[in-house]
């Protein structure tokens, strides 16, 4: 990736989620170079994804992005399922945060 790049956002469509009442922060498809880390924008997109999901939220993310479960649980995530990857197109082990008011 570019570390000049723009931050890219799109709406999510109901392909991004497999039931309804699930929101994913990843359908937000942003894409952060890590020049632009550190600046609240992640912060910004929980608070957006919490008003707008306020009965709570469901993400994935893989289990050696260390970085992430580190910002998911300082945002009061929890991780509550792990799975060896058989599931994803990466095949990569991955980790499912929830949020619950």
């Amino acid at each position: 990736m570019r570390t000049d790049s723009p931050v890219v956002l799109r709406r999510a469509t109901a392909a991004d989620a497999p039931a309804v009442a699930d929101v994913y922060l990843r359908s937000f498809a942003a894409a952060l170079p890590t020049v632009g880390r550190g600046r609240g924008i992640g912060d910004r997109f929980v608070s957006l994804a919490r008003q707008r999901s306020p009965r709570g939220l469901t993400l994935w993310t893989f289990q050696v992005n260390e970085p992430a479960h580190r910002f998911y649980e300082r945002h009061g995530f929890t991780a509550v399922e792990f799975t060896d990857g058989s599931g994803n197109e990466e095949r990569e082990p991955d980790v499912r945060y929830e949020w619950r008011p």
